[in-house]
């Protein structure tokens, strides 16, 4: 990850820190607790601590923590701050007073410890902020509107070369190129943002068009691929029990036609539902190209390649009440109803399986990749 990423997740760290206030909170709840412990059969001095507890469940609900991007959950995991933060932290909360619920002063004890701990692991967070920005670090965030795809490739330190990037990189060159020009009328090109270590990291940038369109070129591998998933399953327990090999070499025969079949019928899909030229001959030629690109799509996300979507919402105009909007609020009110919606969008195109502890079975089952050359159909000017 590139350092200007990595301050941007700090200092979304910190200020979610700021606004719950960790330190204070748990001390508050800690001296309820030793109220309790003094004064056992007061009811006013119990629903006190009910109500603080309360106050914090809604300030841990509502932390943009428990929904971070990919660049800040990566740094929240790399710095082992999971259990430190937003629900795991109040599930921790919980722990210490139900663990300890006939003893208050147990539970205080119990929380007071987890206080000192939380305090001595996120110290450093703030002063790293306060460091990054008086040393005025680069920041880096998405402007109003801004769209951006993050290609995250699985690879082990010093095992590729740079022809393997090259051929990686041109292979979902063709893959971007495909689904631009199925979902962007005007066909903008999708260019490199960014290029981060650890594993490969690429941060494309695209248009909402773009984004859009790769959001449901996932979404429809993800389900054939956890369609696969299932038919291998059910492969194993034929095995399981004896099954004649007749019966399942038809079966292994019938899935991979099935998913190449499953595959060219999304193209074909997202081809003519999408693609908005003029020329029938080209999008004769897109189908082909698209088929290509799903292909290979799967293929890369079996092989453990995962791949965020990001927009940020345009400005919303603000009209006046009881007046009609301008030509040009109507315009902007357009692209950011648009926006939104594909912002929605966006979450139903993770997966929500895993592929990775499949990837053997998957990749036998899959169509063989085409050969070098052979997808090169999307290379038409507009």
């Amino acid at each position: 990850m590139d350092l200007a990423r990595f301050h941007r997740a700090i200092a979304l760290i910190d200020d979610d820190l700021k606004r719950i206030d960790i330190d204070t909170r748990l001390q508050e709840l800690i001296t309820d607790l030793n109220n309790i412990a003094s004064n056992p059969g007061n009811v006013e001095i119990a629903n006190v601590f009910k109500d603080h507890l309360e106050q914090l469940r809604k300030l841990f609900e509502i932390s943009p923590l428990n929904r971070a991007d990919d660049d800040t959950a990566q740094v929240v995991a790399d710095l082992h701050l999971q259990s430190f933060l937003g629900d795991q932290l109040f599930t921790r909360v919980l722990d210490c007073v139900q663990a300890n619920h006939l003893s208050a002063n147990l539970a205080a004890t119990a929380l007071n410890e987890l206080k000192e701990l939380a305090k001595k692991k996120l110290r450093y967070i703030r002063s790293m902020n306060e460091a990054f920005t008086e040393l005025e670090v680069e920041y880096f965030e998405l402007g109003e509107g801004e769209a951006e795809m993050l290609i995250d490739l699985p690879v082990s330190t010093e095992t590729k070369t740079l022809d393997d990037l090259s051929k990686e990189a041109k292979e979902w060159n063709r893959i971007c190129e495909t689904i631009s020009e199925t979902f962007d009328p005007e066909r903008n090109p999708v260019t490199v943002r960014t290029l981060a270590s650890g594993s490969w990291l690429l941060y494309l940038a695209g248009t909402a068009s773009f984004i859009y369109g790769v959001s449901q070129c996932t979404k429809g591998v993800n389900a054939i691929l956890r369609d696969l998933i299932k038919m291998k399953s059910l492969y194993t327990q034929l095995v399981s029990t004896n099954t004649p090999k007749p019966i399942l070499k038809s079966l292994e025969t019938h899935n991979a036609s099935k998913v190449k079949t499953d595959l060219e019928k999304l193209a074909s899909k997202l081809v003519s539902e999408f693609y908005k030229g003029p020329d029938k001959g080209r999008k004769n030629e897109l189908r082909t190209a698209m088929s290509i690109a799903l292909q290979k799509l799967s293929r890369k996300i079996a092989e453990g390649a995962r791949i965020e979507l990001r927009l940020e919402l345009p400005e919303k105009p603000t009209v006046a009440e009881g007046e009609q909007p301008t030509a040009e609020q109507k315009k902007k009110l357009a692209a950011f109803e648009r926006a939104s919606q594909i912002q929605l969008e966006l979450q139903y195109s993770k997966p929500d399986a895993e592929f990775v502890e499949h990837a053997d079975d998957l990749q036998r089952a899959l169509p063989a990749p085409a050969a070098d050359g052979s997808d090169n159909s999307t290379s038409n000017t507009k």
